[in-house]
């Protein structure tokens, strides 16, 4: 088979899949074979488990296709996309869980726990505000925290020598 076309049917598909693409010529010849026995190892193995992932697949997707192990370009796209959405779906429910958590552990009434709460509320996950900028604020709290807290330990350690 000629290298170069293989490379030029490979290429869209491993676009499409998000996997290496491939170039053509006789010094790329060894990083091709790799490829190749990677692929055909893969293949093996979806053959070997296609009748044990295809349940998986439906569970995870809310259109799986009936063949999965014979999909066009579009499908396989389909199929990504999808996967891309649950995926930031996920992103974002672990976000939420981060975000009450954190809104929790500020639930104090200083003036630092003010201003995070302030920046929770108000600044992060905004499309309004410049991510440098909110970025450069969490760091201003994050670093004014880390004073109190050392701080904290100052006054516990003078504590300590007044009373003893």
């Amino acid at each position: 088979m000629d290298v170069r076309s293989f490379t030029a049917r490979w290429n869209p598909l491993a676009e499409t899949l998000g996997i290496p693409r491939l170039q053509a010529g006789m010094a790329h010849l060894r990083q091709l074979e790799l490829t190749v026995s990677t692929v055909k190892a893969a293949l093996e193995l979806t053959s070997r488990y296609v009748d044990k992932v295809q349940p998986l697949c439906e569970e995870v997707f809310a259109d799986a296709p009936d063949n999965m192990h014979r999909l066009t370009i579009a499908e396989i796209r389909g199929l990504r996309q999808h996967l891309t959405q649950n995926l930031a779906r996920l992103d974002l429910s672990m976000a939420g869980a981060s975000l009450a958590i954190l809104q929790a552990k500020v639930a104090g009434e200083g003036p630092i726990a003010c201003r995070l709460r302030t920046f929770v509320l108000e600044c992060l996950g905004s499309p309004d505000q410049d991510t440098h900028r909110i970025v450069s604020q969490y760091v201003d709290l994050l670093t004014e925290l880390q004073r109190i807290r050392e701080l904290g330990g100052l006054l516990n350690h003078v504590r300590e020598a007044r009373i003893g």
